[in-house]
């Protein structure tokens, strides 16, 4: 049996974003494929090649997490599907360097 193509990626078993591997368009059922995952997800917004998207729903304050690194928080409630940007993120991975700076 063929193995179906894949839309995004999961790239760490731990991430909660998938990365699309090319444009996907609001409505699209997409194909992700990760190590240990494997899902078909119904977009809730156009995803463009390389952006992200979240593979379950995410609370506000949630971890954003990408390559196994919590790379930010959630601004804002994001539902499974729906594009994970600077519009609905913000990074915290300058601020705990900047935290640790102050301690020295």
């Amino acid at each position: 049996m063929q193995e179906k193509k894949h839309d995004a990626i999961l790239i760490d078993p731990k991430d909660n974003v998938a990365v699309a591997v090319k444009a996907l368009d609001k409505g699209q059922t997409a194909f992700v494929k990760g190590e240990t995952f494997a899902a078909e997800i119904i977009l809730a917004s156009d995803i463009a090649f390389g952006h992200k998207f979240a593979t379950s729903d995410l609370a506000v304050e949630t971890e954003i997490i990408k390559y196994g690194e919590v790379i930010g928080k959630a601004s804002c409630d994001i539902k499974k599907g729906e594009h994970v940007h600077d519009h609905n993120i913000v990074g915290i991975r300058g601020k705990r360097i900047a935290e640790s700076r102050k301690e020295i």
